[in-house]
C-alpha cells in the first residue's frame, strides 16, 4: 500500500495501545513522515538523528527527529487527547531537554509544506525567548 499523509494521520489519531500490528505500521509511518520531513528542511546526512522507541505494549511507542535546533516526538501522547504531537527547539545534538514544548494537531500534517515552513522558522530563531524562555 502506497504511504498517504490522510492515512498516517487517521492512524495517529486513532489509539493503538495493546494493537501490535497497527503500533508497528504507526512507528514504520512515522519514520517515514519523519524522513519526508528532514528531505524538506535540506537536512544533510550526520547533521540529524531519526530514533524509534518501540515502549511497551500499553502504548504507542514513538519517533523522533533531533536536528541542531529542532526537535520532533512523533507519539500518541496523553496530552491533548493524543491529538497533537510535540516539537521543540534544541541547543545542539546533544541537548535532550531542549527548549518549550510545543504541540501541534495531527491534521496540520496535511499541508507539509507549511509545517516545514514553521519549523524553518524555529531553526533559524531558536535562540529566541519564544523557545526558550527569557533568561534570568
Amino acid at each position: 500500500m502506497k504511504f498517504s499523509i490522510q492515512n498516517y494521520i487517521a492512524e495517529a489519531q486513532n489509539s493503538i495501545a495493546y494493537d501490535s500490528v497497527r503500533k508497528d505500521k504507526f512507528l514504520r509511518m512515522s519514520r517515514h513522515v519523519l524522513k519526508t520531513i528532514a528531505n524538506m528542511l535540506h537536512l544533510e546526512p550526520g547533521t540529524y538523528e531519526i530514533r524509534t522507541n518501540k515502549a511497551g505494549i500499553a502504548v504507542s511507542g514513538s519517533v523522533s527527529l533531533h536536528t541542531e535546533h529542532l526537535y520532533i516526538n512523533l507519539e500518541q501522547s496523553f496530552c491533548f487527547d493524543g491529538q497533537a504531537f510535540m516539537y521543540r527547539a534544541t541547543r545542539n545534538m546533544k541537548d535532550y531537554r531542549g527548549g518549550n514544548n510545543h504541540w501541534m494537531n495531527w491534521s496540520k500534517l496535511e499541508d507539509l509544506d507549511a509545517v516545514v515552513k514553521s519549523f524553518q522558522i524555529i531553526m533559524q530563531n531558536w535562540e529566541s525567548d519564544r523557545y526558550f524562555g527569557p533568561t534570568a
